[in-house]
């Protein structure tokens, strides 16, 4: 082992590349990351679990002995991943696991020892170019922490919103909720939403200002999206369809409550831009004077960074819309601040 060490140590200092280790683990580990984190819930874990992805090359350079084994495993960035995430979901789901204690123990020990190498590794490693690691990891610690605070804001305004259009009350119409029959030769505003919301609801009031007494009935539509959070079982998917479709019952008794003649059109799938064209494109067909509406924030002062933070989903949709021929328009849907 000794002789090993030495071995190291000297190919460090005729290799240049061996000082970068930590930082291309770090990079590694932050793409493995950025896979399983969701970037909008859970963004300021990604240079965390980075970080913890520094404890594999000590792991890997302390345990296995000799140099050929070494290079044939390799960095072991996704074990500190894998545990991290491991942990937080026994932690998380821990009211549905009856043996969440058992599992967050083990996978709790390995998360320690992994923090551990970290730490002595870091040490070890700092003056021979590990403090480059550890200020650009800081860095982008602190810059996915300042991107979790710009969503909190917003989910702020949107909350604002949600509260001076979701609260209200409805009049009476004296019909029991659900889809009206349409005609198919009038006018129809086909509006694409997601969860019943103010920002939805503030949709329909753009439209009905934009057009005052143009449209007389509405479509709703509503991709019910498959992910990881989402795709674990047959009960989840019919939870996830149940959902979607009471949202869309929501906004159906909404626009009904207000004058309108109101349905809705729904479609699983496993990519939101595909399976909404999908549903526009049958909408289309069956409502030749449609027009569709889709909604995306603007804000009082537009930074460049917003383009990247926020997704370009409504544009997508409009765009092969209008490809096919089919009016399609985005709606600007303020963030109140």
């Amino acid at each position: 082992m000794k002789g090993f060490y030495l071995r190291q140590s000297a190919s460090s200092a005729d290799n240049p590349f061996e000082t970068l280790k930590p930082l291309l683990s770090v990079s590694a580990a932050l793409l493995i990351a950025w896979l399983i984190a969701p970037v909008f819930h859970h963004v300021s874990l990604i240079a965390f679990l980075a970080w913890v992805g520094l404890g594999a090359d000590g792991l890997s350079s302390s345990s296995y002995g000799p140099e050929e084994a070494y290079k044939a495993l390799g960095p072991h960035s996704h074990l500190s991943i894998v545990l991290v995430a491991m942990a937080r979901h026994w932690i998380k789901d821990r009211a549905k696991e009856p043996r969440w204690k058992s599992q967050l123990a083990i996978h709790g020990t390995g998360l320690v020892m992994c923090l551990s190498i970290l730490v002595i590794t870091t040490l070890e490693k700092f003056s021979q170019g590990g403090w480059v690691t550890v200020v650009i990891t800081g860095l982008l610690i602190a810059l996915c922490f300042a991107i979790r605070r710009h969503y909190d804001e917003v989910r702020a305004g949107l909350k604002r919103l949600d509260d001076i259009l979701t609260t209200i009350p409805l009049p009476e119409t004296g019909t029991a909720p659900g889809p009206s029959e349409l005609d198919a030769n009038v006018p129809t505003a086909v509006i694409s939403i997601s969860s019943f919301s103010g920002f939805g609801l503030h949709q329909i009031l753009s439209i009905h200002k934009a057009f005052p007494n143009y449209f007389k009935q509405l479509v709703f539509v509503s991709a019910a999206v498959v992910d990881s959070g989402n795709f674990k079982g047959a009960e989840e998917l019919d939870s996830l369809q149940t959902n979607t479709e009471a949202n869309l019952l929501k906004y159906v008794a909404w626009a009904q409550a207000h004058g309108f003649r109101a349905d809705y059109r729904m479609a699983l799938g496993t990519e939101a831009v595909a399976t909404v064209e999908a549903i526009c494109l049958d909408v289309a067909k069956e409502f030749p004077r449609a027009i569709f509406f889709m909604g995306r924030l603007i804000f009082k002062e537009e930074k460049w960074y917003h383009r990247l933070l926020h997704n370009e989903t409504p544009h997508a949709i409009q765009r092969r819309l209008q490809f096919e021929g089919i009016q399609a328009m985005v709606l600007p849907i303020r963030v109140l601040e």
